[in-house]
This record gives C-alpha cells, structure tokens and sequence, in this order.
C-alpha cells in the first residue's frame, strides 16, 4: 500500500524479511491459518454463548394442567380493536412438550394448540 509490500501474517514483525523456500513459507501460512481459524472457532463460540444467555433471560418454560383455563389468541381477527386473545377455554390433554388439545366450547371439536398461542387465564 502506498508504495510498500504488503505483510502477511506469517511474515516476522521485528526481524528483516528472509527469502523462504515455498515449502516453508507454505508451512509457515497454513500454520498462521490454523491459529487464525482456531482463534475465530473460540470467539464464535463465546458470542453464541452470550447470546444464549440473553435469550434464556427472558425464556419462560410454560407448563399447564389438565382442567386448566387458558385464552387463546385470535388468529383471525376482524379489525384492529377485536380482542387478541379470545377464551376462556379448558385444556383436555397434553400431547407433548408444547403440545395441548383444547375444547373451544362445551360440544365443539377439539383442537390441538401449542404454548405460543395460548396464555394462563388468571
């Protein structure tokens, strides 16, 4: 730049620069590469763990009970003042970890909900 070689990381910082044979000055990059590539590896791994954190904060594991009552959120809503969240309903079953069957009304079919479309009536 400007007139001046260009270093690279294998080249030595204090000493003058010594003609290699490309066998070493082959080995000398990959080595550089290697650290270069471990160093990255180390600091995606402490950025994913702080962002794990962060997001485990505000994680909230929801957990209800058969014979619960829950409001369901309206999916379909008519205009922008309709309720977001509409119930109250009973939970009939749990079906997995996140999985719940909910009967809409006291004769109408059951439906399968997950915790994010659902929230504790309290």
């Amino acid at each position: 730049m400007h007139g001046r070689r260009c270093r690279l990381p294998a080249d030595p910082h204090d000493t003058p620069i010594k003609t290699l044979s490309s066998k070493e000055w082959n080995e000398e990059i990959k080595k550089c590469l290697d650290d270069i590539h471990l160093a990255t590896v180390k600091n995606i791994q402490k950025v994913q763990n702080q962002m794990k954190a962060r997001f485990d904060r505000h994680r909230r594991d929801q957990e209800y009970q058969v014979g619960d009552l829950m409001v369901v959120k309206n999916e379909h809503p008519e205009n922008k003042l309709s309720p977001k969240y509409i119930g109250p309903y009973e939970i009939i079953r749990r079906l997995g970890h996140k999985t719940y069957e909910v009967r809409f009304n006291q004769h109408g079919p059951i439906h399968r909900l997950t915790v994010d479309k659902m929230q504790a009536l309290n």
